[in-house]
């Protein structure tokens, strides 16, 4: 019984796959300054660590590999759910290096259950990935797209302002029509060079986009897959489960031992107490 218990709830088999934070769009624009914040490694990195924990990779993975059953979790009870979310979550270990990776631990009873679900996550963690960066990016360019048109008719206002001044100058030319002229000049300089580069930033934006619209441009790369724990765990069960046989006979010795070698002083304590 020992044996069992320790094989199969207590002692597990380890794999680790890593993923490394990719970004093939930064080779499409000028630099990667040009890459909208949320993109830059740093932040990458936060997201996929949250691709990963998150409640539609969970259910992904409770899905796939029938974890209600391969953790023997009793489907009629009222919150089965919430235990093998828990024990899904109690198996799963991430860590960051300082090298833009992510290393994805999985601990289960069975090696090729752990080394399966660890290189799932990786895979599923870029589709999770992809579909934030596309609603996000829609939503960015749909905004710069709004506040560019916006510039644009503030430019084409002064443009017109601009005209209808000059139209008035042979009648009302004076040093105040000159300043005037002047002032609206800088105005529709400084708009024009904001349309501009607002422009160029719409365009980078765009080119994000249609990049990460292709169907072959991870967000996400496998460095390396995980392998199926090579390591017997029957041997140190057996051990473990002899130690435990051992502690539990010295307990029981023990307790005996003591028992008959203060039999009389016990009897004395008893007596005692059903006089009080």
């Amino acid at each position: 019984t020992s044996l069992f218990f320790l094989r199969y709830r207590v002692l597990t088999y380890s794999s680790t796959a890593t993923v490394n934070v990719f970004y093939g769009v930064k080779n499409e624009v000028k630099s990667e300054r040009n890459l909208p914040d949320y993109l830059l490694p740093t932040d990458q990195l936060s997201a996929v660590m949250n691709a990963i924990s998150s409640a539609a990779m969970e259910e992904h993975l409770i899905k796939k590999f029938r974890l209600n059953e391969h953790y023997g979790i009793d489907t009629t009870h009222e919150f089965y759910q919430g235990q093998v979310v828990k024990k899904l979550r109690a198996s799963i270990s991430l860590k960051k290096t300082p090298y833009n990776t992510i290393d994805i631990t999985v601990n289960d009873p069975y090696r090729y259950v752990a080394y399966e679900i660890a290189n799932e996550i990786a895979s599923y963690a870029d589709t999770i990935n992809r579909r934030f960066i596309l609603k996000y990016q829609t939503n960015r360019v749909a905004i710069r797209k709004s506040a560019l048109l916006a510039l644009e008719k503030a430019l084409s206002k002064k443009e017109r302002e601009l005209n209808n001044l000059v139209d008035s100058l042979p009648v009302l030319k004076n040093s105040a029509t000159t300043l005037a002229v002047n002032s609206l000049n800088e105005k529709i300089v400084s708009l024009g060079t904001a349309v501009e580069n607002y422009a160029q930033t719409l365009k980078d934006e765009i080119i994000v986009l249609e990049t990460f619209s292709q169907a072959n441009l991870p967000t996400i790369q496998i460095q390396q897959r995980a392998i199926p724990d090579g390591q017997s765990l029957l041997i140190p069960s057996a051990i473990y489960s002899f130690l435990i046989v051992i502690l539990s006979s010295i307990i029981i010795i023990t307790y005996h031992y003591f028992r008959i070698r203060f039999r009389e002083q016990l009897k004395i304590i008893r007596s005692l107490g059903n006089e009080k």
